[in-house]
């Protein structure tokens, strides 16, 4: 039998509408919606320019609530009320019984195949589509959570996003993405199929968060899309896109951090530009490093730009003169960490030594015998975590390209992503001494794997060695798993690498 729900619909004057509702939840009601508010447009309400106007609050309840009684409840609550706002003393209780089809089920005949601009598809999940050779096809399921692609400003986001990866001569597809207040997921997962390579999908909402991430596996999008209901404050930064479909009055509240979020613009000023410094580099600047006015420092945006800047200004905002700006290729020589995660906080270690050792890319395996206790609805706050050490270690040793960190995988399916032309085993076992086995040339890539405390099983060398992996020995010493990952890398970039390089400069970390 289809569940049935009582809904109570109210009307109220602007200012009361909040109040109302806070009374209602506490009555018991399992959701309250208020309608006809203005909220397409970034100016605010203002409670006391709309005195005149009202809101319809409705408020759901189980079927088998004791109605008259809490009809009462909500007259005493009026009452209490009308000393502030009089129209309440005579308001209009509505009541009727709806059934749980009415939301969960109905809306779908509202729902269909949607084409975005020439190639973005939007595909409810019971519907069959055959697409063009060069659609790109979202499927939705919405359920709870809001975003079907056919609101208007969904719409608009979307049409956006796909201009946004068109190639366009001198205008390079965004990289990564953030997409705040996610909903069910169709911004971020859009933005993922159209091509972006780490996309943050965030929201407050619990239910949310859930209905995303079922879509985002049922696009197949799960290793390029992380999701979180962490706060704004507490996500990373220099992301090249900001996705923020969410009420005018919180993109206002909002601006100044989403804002200080986006990719820094280093690769546009030039010379004689002012820079205003972050937050968390103002700090660095007059805290921790007490420069004067005048001072120099090295700003960079983990892409590659840095800019030579003298500080012009320290009270209020920090500003910072450009006296000479540069591109850096990224290095001749990528190395990739396929690191067997260990227990405790070693491989948060193990993510700092090796990002200050040059490694361009980490993939953190769960083997048989790792110690990796993190629950799934964790993850997505650990891999914050480890991304912030790994940027934080960058700046701090002044590498021009912030590394990478991959989300955990079996051991079969994260060795498939390297295509590193070298491609080392650090086994104890291994039959080969490393020296015998590094060529003469700089290769064209280097792939490491190093187990665990416990060691790798016979059956994950066996998939090491299918997936190309050379079993190489270090030496006589048994080598810890956090100890091995910082001596190849410094072992290859001593062979390959720049160590053979004076530094430039010695100035402040760069952005």
């Amino acid at each position: 039998m289809t569940e049935k729900w009582y809904e109570i619909l109210i009307d109220v004057p602007v200012a009361a509408a909040d109040l109302l509702c806070y009374h209602l939840n506490d009555l018991g009601s399992v959701g309250v919606v208020v309608e006809e508010r203005d909220l397409d447009t970034f100016i605010p309400p203002d409670p006391d320019e709309t005195d005149g106007d009202s809101f319809t609050v409705k408020a759901y309840f189980a079927a088998g609530v004791n109605m008259p009684m809490l009809r009462l409840q909500i007259m005493d609550c009026l009452r209490g009320m009308s000393y502030e706002f009089p129209q309440l003393d005579k308001v209009d209780i509505r009541v009727g019984e709806i059934g749980q089809q009415d939301w969960a089920e109905d809306w779908k005949q509202h729902f269909s195949t949607t084409h975005i601009g020439s190639r973005l598809i939007i595909k409810p999940s019971w519907e069959e589509y055959t697409p063009k050779a060069d659609d790109v096809v979202v499927t939705l399921d919405p359920g709870m959570a809001f975003g079907t692609g056919t609101h208007g400003t969904t719409h608009l986001c979307l049409q956006m996003l796909a201009q946004l990866f068109v190639a366009e001569a001198g205008c390079a597809a965004p990289r990564r993405v953030l997409d705040v207040g996610t909903g069910s997921g169709i911004l971020a997962i859009a933005a993922a199929a159209l091509g972006a390579q780490e996309v943050v999908a965030c929201d407050i909402d619990p239910q949310a968060c859930v209905t995303a991430r079922e879509n985002i596996i049922q696009n197949g999008c799960e290793e390029v899309i992380s999701v979180t209901d962490s706060l704004l404050e507490e996500l990373g930064y220099d992301f090249d896109v900001i996705l923020a479909n969410i009420l005018a009055e919180e993109n206002i509240r909002l601006a100044v951090p989403l804002l200080e979020r986006l990719q820094s613009l280093l690769c546009q000023v030039a010379v004689g530009d002012e820079i205003i410094l972050p937050k968390e580099v103002r700090h660095h600047v007059k805290t921790v490093l007490r420069l004067a006015k005048g001072s120099e420092l090295l700003l960079g945006d983990g892409q590659g730009s840095c800019c030579r800047c003298s500080l012009a200004r320290l009270d209020g905002d920090v500003v910072a003169v450009v006296n000479e700006c540069s591109f850096n290729e990224q290095t001749a020589l990528p190395v990739e960490l396929f690191q067997g995660l260990p227990g405790g906080d070693k491989f948060e270690l193990v993510l700092q030594k090796n990002t200050e050792l040059g490694v361009s890319r980490f993939y953190p395996l769960v083997t048989e015998r790792s110690q990796f206790k993190v629950p799934g609805h964790k993850l997505d706050r650990k891999m914050e975590r480890w991304q912030r050490i790994v940027n934080e270690a960058a700046r701090q040793s002044q590498r021009a390209w912030l590394p990478c960190v991959e989300r955990p995988a079996a051991v079969a399916h994260g060795l498939a992503q390297s295509n590193a032309e070298l491609k080392l085993l650090l086994w104890e076992q291994g039959t080969r001494p490393l020296k015998t086995v590094l060529p003469s040339n700089t290769p064209a890539g280097v792939a490491v794997f190093i187990g665990p405390e416990g060691g790798l099983t016979s059956a994950e060398v066996d998939v090491a060695q299918k997936s190309g992996f050379i079993p190489v020995s270090m030496g006589p010493r048994i080598l810890r798993t956090e100890t091995a990952g910082l001596t190849i890398a410094a072992i290859l970039q001593f062979q390959y690498g720049d160590f053979d390089l004076l530094p430039e400069h010695h100035l402040t970390p760069p952005i």
